[in-house]
């Protein structure tokens, strides 16, 4: 394998074409499996980066306070995140801001996650 190939190799689908390969004892082999410490972040990051958009998006027709049921989901599943992006953004910034920067940390948080995996599979 090429030092190319095994850079790349985490996020690179099978030979097969398929996204998994079965092994004959029923047990599955594939490229998430073997990295799956990457991708678990990744996706879980990537959810919280979308439904902050989703939020920021939902509260230009909805009104903060509103009792609508996928409002308040919204709400608090992004609240947390925004609870800890708070104290790293200034006070001046309005609240509707504050999330559009809390999404921009999330995509900041995933490119610094796929450039050490990068590197320390360069290095390894």
């Amino acid at each position: 394998m090429s030092e190319a190939d095994s850079e790349a190799r985490w996020y690179r689908m099978p030979a097969s074409g398929g996204c998994a390969a079965k092994q004959g004892d029923g047990a599955v082999d594939g490229p998430f499996l073997e990295t799956w410490y990457v991708h678990l972040p990744n996706y879980l990051l990537a959810a919280l980066m979308y439904t902050l958009l989703g939020r920021f998006l939902l509260g230009l027709f909805v009104s903060a306070g509103s009792s609508n049921y996928i409002w308040r989901a919204f709400v608090r599943l992004t609240d947390p995140v925004l609870a800890a992006i708070r104290p790293i953004t200034p006070a001046a910034v309005p609240h509707p801001v504050l999330i559009v920067f809390a999404a921009i940390w999330m995509l900041l948080l995933r490119v610094v996650l796929i450039v050490i995996v990068t590197s320390a599979m360069s290095s390894g």
